[in-house]
């Protein structure tokens, strides 16, 4: 832990988020594409490869949202548009929580099955719950990461002196 903390520790403190924010958008998007089609009897073998996708995905996402706060802390006072920030904050962490629910979830009874009752395949009601809330993640994924882009392009934050004169797009300051 002592060497994660010092390697961590290297890297500016609002560089990290955007490092670390990739990881968990693109392994819960393709773990749970890969999930739906794994519902099918044809796919199934793709179960597996996908919970640990998204059990993986999980783990970066709480490390994107931990360095997210992180920058947060350094960057915010600059920002023209706070309520920007905060909504892309609340979205980003809500995402977290259904998709750590529902991998969570799917890991529980992929396990169960495996080891309790082999041959058999969890509830269709299952399976349709647990998509549900990868897809309700991917809905609040979509507008974290439009919010993270308006962040970055519009208020500057990927810049060490975001601009702090205010305008908007005709160019009038607000």
């Amino acid at each position: 832990m002592l060497a994660l903390q010092q390697l961590l520790s290297a890297f500016p403190k609002e560089h990290l988020h955007p490092l670390l924010v990739h990881f968990p958008l693109a392994l819960w998007i393709i773990g749970t594409v890969l999930y739906i089609f794994s519902i099918f009897e044809l796919f199934e073998w793709l179960r597996l490869p996908s919970i640990v996708m998204g059990v993986l995905g999980s783990g970066f996402g709480w490390l994107a949202v931990e360095t997210g706060e992180k920058a947060e802390e350094i960057i915010s006072p600059s920002f023209c548009n706070s309520s920007l920030l905060e909504a892309h904050s609340g979205q980003a962490e809500t995402a977290q929580i259904f998709f750590a629910v529902a991998w969570g979830a799917a890991a529980v009874f992929y396990f169960i099955r495996s080891k309790f009752t082999p041959g058999r395949d969890s509830p269709m009601l299952i399976k349709v719950l647990i998509v549900f809330g990868m897809l309700m993640g991917s809905a609040y994924l979509v507008m974290a990461g439009h919010k993270g882009f308006r962040l970055v392009y519009e208020e500057g934050a990927a810049v060490r002196s975001p601009i702090k004169a205010c305008t908007n797009k005709s160019g009038a300051r607000y």
